[in-house]
């Protein structure tokens, strides 16, 4: 979670910028920034980066942008390697324990790794051998 406090005058435009964007207002922010100059590139690119995760790795049902997303915004160098599998790994656990705490049937999150995990319970199943208290293979 990125504190605001924390944030130097430039960083905090950026965070205040992108704080409670909606999906099309990203979409058009996307598509309409140019790439002329290295500003524009690096406003392209945050756009870009919280646009993949709203949509596509931390999707919600609210409209907006999840807080979650919001420190991509900053270290734009390290993007390569920032563990992603890892933040949309600790996305979808902090929703099934939502999902339990509030007795619901449906989670939030990359659609892609529950198709993963979807796929291999039906193809696999539970494996006989594998004692219960482990955790998932995921």
């Amino acid at each position: 979670m990125v504190s605001e406090k924390d944030l130097s005058d430039e960083d905090h435009v950026v965070f205040k910028m992108f704080q409670g964007k909606s999906q099309a207002e990203l979409t058009m922010l996307v598509k309409r920034t140019p790439v002329d100059t290295e500003a524009n590139r690096n406003l392209f690119k945050r756009a870009f980066l919280i646009f993949i995760q709203k949509v596509f790795l931390l999707p919600t049902s609210s409209p907006n942008v999840t807080p979650k997303a919001l420190p991509t915004l900053f270290g734009l160098e390290n993007t390569k390697s920032r563990n992603w599998a890892l933040q949309v790994h600790d996305f979808l656990l902090e929703e099934l324990k939502k999902a339990k705490l509030n007795n619901t049937k449906a989670i939030h999150g990359c659609c892609y790794v529950m198709m993963i995990i979807y796929f291999h319970e039906t193809h696999f199943g539970k494996n006989a051998r594998e004692p219960e208290a482990q955790p998932p293979w995921i």
